[in-house]
């Protein structure tokens, strides 16, 4: 308060209103303070303000006019503080709005018809429908399990397991107030939010306003007919309260209210299920404007994790995966089904029935399947019917079709059917043809659901009669469409006369089947290009190679999987992650026939570091989730060891050692094993040795043992491996890495000898704390310094400006690993190479620092040409930036 005064007593504003500004601040902050005590208060601020600082502003001129400059850009500075203050106030104030009850008897009307529509799980596989049975959520619900990823989503595709942080659905919002809850196709993203909606008072310890939306119904009105997020809102509660009590207007101010204040849940359910990646792009964008404007309340959007770095939410949202089911969910989950199921005191109750599906399981195979919630029920469903499972996913579906649409109905032969029904249920396109259906009018209208009407137009267009025939066919078609809606659990009403299938699931899966069924193998390439990797149709894409497999028409069946192959190893197809999770699974699950298995086993030889981080991720969320299965097998390979073990000494033999190396530091020991059996020297045991501690962290001190098996691998590599250091950059960079480690430079001339082309693989094999010593050594040694270009512009061709920029970063950190010399020095290096307009200037500047040499002239004019050719002017407005900064914050200091 003294300050502010000094400052603005003078500037734009009156004492009287400043005098009387400070007064009611003082009372609404301090409300213990009397009013008398605030005035005498300011009347000391007044005197000492007369006494000193206005007496000396008016004696020096100079001084006012300073004082004048100053206050002027206190108060922008003020004014910002103020905003800022008030505005976290309100979130304060928002806070404590949560512990207060609704008493507004429209909201109230609203949550309860609102938890009645989200408080049943419609689709459970019980009974099948005869009894239109659906279950509360609170009976049928397993808590899923959730990992904590923060605004860096990306090390979704990149963590360890160590960097995952568990979280549990009640603690969604400690760390934020906008969630975006990833997860993969059928793990349960609806349910958890639709029992976060019924519980969230339980829950949070709180209550809001809670207000749920289904996105793709109102994707249309957002981006065609421009409407606000907030208009949806109230027109989904305006659904929920007795019409005509309150106009959409009033719904809409009802809900700004509160939202202004911070008393509101915002659920924004199945981003991915917006057809279209534009159509996506500008609802999210209205979502990022919404949130920011309502910043006080909760928000949390779902999505398919697959394709959501294309869309991803801007940094101020934090990110939780769903996870799969565990074995102890998985149970419980069949536990819950069984009880509704079942007698629970026959035949040995649920206690039989575990064991004996739990042993069918393993026989089958398809622990992993079952560990997605939707594919375990579909389990339970065969298992109770059939006994026995399958072991493939995409059989999972057909079977569980069967059941639906006819097993379980001819045994309880509840249903009478006339001949032409019947003749509808034979036609193994009918269901298929419908979800075409859907699928060409969701291409069309946005929002898209079916009536019994269109349902039943769907059904007439799929069995293809004539209008002249539709009086015969109208009571069969009718008799089916009941049939799906009271029979089945397949299409389900959600709403009055509103239509959809039950689970998304389903839906893909007849399009698969109707489009492996209808469409000519290049147009099947076609759609598989545009839809892996995006979220709304990559399940869809995924569906259609299985059951291409599963039909195995050879040349619709080639022509896919060779598209697969091509697309994989092109390094410029953006999704090529996304081909790769795909073939993964295949090969997880027995899908790819051999010929096909060679070139899988061999893509994985020759890009062992693309695959690496794939290997990391299986652990992290499949391994962990089945680790409690009895019996279970505890790890799923990506591939097969011996067979890459076999390639890798088939290329060998052909002199391509160059090619095959990565695989000895990317896969796993057990593959490394079975190369190293098959060598009749030592070579690759060295070589494996020698990548395996060459991770160790240099900040640290060696052990003796540590120490010697460094000092041995450099020593081999120097001797008689030196041919293998010379022509392999990856063993080259890999000695020079442990030779700073260990403090061992008496060869280093040896290594100025290489004769490898060059190559990109210095990220792979160095480690920061070898540069700086390499740098350190460099500023004063020709040699060092000739190693050094060799390893940042020979093994990095034309990414040495990505180095720079990386050490230009650490360098701001102000971490100590560099000395001050080498910090100065690699800055001048960059800026020498960049500056230098041929090789005789460069050569002169290496002079000036006194580390030119003439023994390596060739060495430094052939690293110089290399970088002027590759990296010159490449990325550098970033490095110009950070050296400029580094200058400015040099020169203050």
């Amino acid at each position: 308060i003294l300050r502010n005064y000094f400052f603005m007593v003078n500037d734009g504003m009156g004492r009287d209103e400043y005098v009387n500004n400070i007064e009611a601040y003082i009372i609404q902050e301090c409300p213990k303070v009397q009013r008398i005590e605030a005035r005498a208060f300011i009347r000391e601020l007044e005197t000492l303000y007369c006494t000193s600082l206005h007496k000396i502003i008016e004696d020096y001129p100079e001084i006012n006019v300073s004082f004048q400059l100053l206050s002027i850009s206190h108060r922008e500075i003020i004014s910002q503080i103020r905003d800022s203050q008030n505005e976290f106030k309100r979130y304060l104030d928002s806070l404590n709005n949560r512990d207060k009850r609704i008493t507004d008897q429209d909201i109230n009307f609203y949550h309860s018809v609102s938890e009645k529509d989200f408080g049943i799980i419609r689709f459970t596989g019980i009974s099948g429908a005869e009894k239109n049975r659906v279950q509360d959520i609170n009976e049928f619900y397993v808590k899923n399990t959730f990992s904590y990823y923060g605004k860096n989503i990306e090390k979704l595709y990149e963590s360890v397991d160590a960097e995952i942080e568990p979280i549990q659905l009640e603690n969604f919002f400690d760390l934020g107030n906008k969630i975006v809850l990833i997860g993969g196709a059928g793990l349960g993203k609806s349910t958890t939010l639709n029992y976060l909606f019924c519980n969230y008072e339980k829950l949070y310890r709180s209550y809001a306003l809670k207000l749920k939306l289904d996105l793709k119904d109102y994707a249309k009105e957002i981006v065609e007919m421009k409407r606000s997020v907030l208009w949806c809102l109230a027109t989904e509660f305006s659904k929920r309260i007795p019409h005509g009590v309150l106009s959409l207007e009033k719904c809409q101010d009802i809900i700004a209210k509160q939202l202004s204040e911070g008393k509101c849940l915002v659920i924004l359910d199945a981003l991915d299920e917006i057809p279209t990646q534009n159509i996506r792009s500008k609802v999210r964008n209205e979502i990022e404007t919404f949130t920011n404007v309502y910043y006080l309340n909760r928000f949390i959007i779902s999505t398919r994790e697959v394709g959501y770095l294309k869309n991803r939410f801007d940094e101020t949202f934090l990110h939780i995966r769903i996870n799969k089911f565990d074995f102890e969910q998985i149970k419980s989950y069949s536990e819950k089904w069984y009880s509704f199921t079942h007698d629970t005191h026959q035949n040995g109750g649920f206690t039989n029935f575990w064991n004996s599906f739990n042993s069918e399981v393993k026989r089958a195979r398809c622990q992993l399947l079952i560990c997605n919630p939707i594919i375990l029920i579909l389990a339970l469903v065969i298992f109770d019917i059939e006994n026995n499972l399958p072991t493939r996913r995409v059989e999972f579906y057909k079977k569980c079709i069967e059941t639906f649409l006819t097993e379980r109905e001819n045994r309880k032969g509840a249903f009478i059917w006339s001949e032409k029904g019947k003749s509808i249920l034979a036609m193994s396109l009918t269901i298929p043809k419908i979800a075409h259906h859907r699928f060409k009018n969701l291409n069309a209208n946005v929002g898209y659901k079916f009536s019994e009407e269109e349902l039943k137009q769907s059904i007439k267009e799929a069995i293809e009669i004539d209008d002249s025939d539709l009086i015969e066919w109208a009571e069969p078609i009718s008799q089916f469409a009941n049939y799906l809606l009271e029979r089945t659990e397949l299409i389900q009403e959600i709403d009055e006369n509103i239509l959809d299938f039950a689970h998304k699931t389903f839906y893909e899966y007849f399009l698969s089947i109707y489009f492996t069924k209808t469409s000519e193998s290049p147009d099947l390439v076609r759609l598989l290009r545009k839809w892996i990797g995006d979220s709304n149709n990559d399940e869809l894409a995924r569906l259609i190679v299985e059951v291409v497999i599963q039909n195995n028409e050879l040349k619709q069946h080639a022509m896919i999987m060779d598209y697969l192959f091509e697309a994989l190893l092109d390094s410029r197809n953006k999704n090529r992650r996304y081909v790769f999770w795909l073939l993964e699974d295949l090969y997880e699950h027995n899908l790819i026939q051999p010929k096909y298995q060679k070139k899988y086993n061999k893509f994985i030889l020759f890009h062992p570091n693309f695959v690496e981080s794939f290997e990391k991720i299986h652990r992290i969320h499949r391994i962990h989730n089945i680790h409690n299965m009895v019996d279970s097998p505890k790890e799923f390979n990506q591939y097969d060891e011996q067979s890459i073990a076999n390639y890798f000494w088939e290329e060998m033999g052909k002199g391509n050692l160059f090619l095959v190396v990565d695989s000895l530091k990317y896969l796993n020991g057990c593959y490394a094993k079975n190369v190293i059996a098959q060598d009749k020297t030592s070579l690759t045991t060295h070589i494996y040795e020698l990548f395996k501690i060459g991770s160790y962290d240099g900040r640290q001190i060696l052990s003796n043992n540590l120490s010697e098996r460094c000092f041995n691998e450099v020593k081999f590599f120097m001797d008689e491996g030196l041919s293998y250091t010379l022509e392999i950059p990856q063993i080259f960079l890999s000695v020079v890495n442990l030779i700073m480690k260990i403090d061992f430079h008496d060869q280093i001339d040896k290594l100025l000898e290489c004769c490898f082309e060059p190559c990109i693989k210095f990220y792979d094999y160095m480690s920061l704390d070898s540069i700086a010593i390499l740098a350190d050594k460099a500023c004063t040694s020709p040699k060092h310094f000739a190693l050094l270009l060799i390893s940042v512009i020979e093994c990095l061709e034309g990414k040495t400006n990505f180095f720079f920029e990386h050490i230009l970063l650490y360098f701001a950190n102000k971490t100590n690993l560099f000395t001050t010399a080498s910090k100065k020095f690699l800055i001048s290096l960059w800026k020498a190479l960049n500056d230098c307009v041929d090789y005789e200037s460069f050569r002169t500047r290496m002079e000036s620092w006194k580390i030119y040499d003439s023994c390596y002239d060739l060495i430094f004019e052939k690293n110089f040409r290399l970088y002027v050719e590759h990296s010159k002017g490449l990325h550098d407005e970033d490095i110009r930036e950070y050296i400029a900064n580094l200058d400015d914050t040099n020169n203050a200091s």
